[in-house]
């Protein structure tokens, strides 16, 4: 049975906690399904929920703003073109490469074998 990225050994954890430790004096702090389970709208807390909004409405007003808008937007659709771009011509580079490797391996191979027999 595979076993989850959060999954915490405590036979390995026990070596480093003191014999006289009450766990229950510490589960008293820690809340209940803490970070997993929960929904988004309780994930964050209202503070986060505001943040997020003062983060939309900063965005909404530089992107927006009648003098200077149109050319960060320019700005923002070129940098976002170029990155994509560089990241389609990687993966493509990538791609090359890894089929060219495979052939070369290939071709390795069949020559040991026939140089084998």
């Amino acid at each position: 049975m595979r076993r989850s990225s959060n999954h915490i050994d405590t036979r390995r954890l026990a070596a480093f906690v003191p014999r006289n430790f009450d766990s229950r004096r510490l589960a008293a702090f820690i809340p209940r399904n803490f970070g997993f389970g929960r929904t988004p709208s309780r994930r964050y807390g209202p503070l986060g929920w505001l943040a997020l909004g003062a983060g939309l409405a900063t965005l909404g007003l530089t992107l927006f703003d009648p003098s200077r808008g149109a050319a960060r937007r320019a700005m923002l659709r070129d940098k976002t073109s170029s990155s994509l771009r560089r990241l389609r011509d990687g993966a493509q580079d990538r791609l090359s490469d890894a089929r060219s490797r495979a052939s070369g391996a290939l071709h390795a191979s069949a020559s040991h074998a026939s140089h084998q027999a």
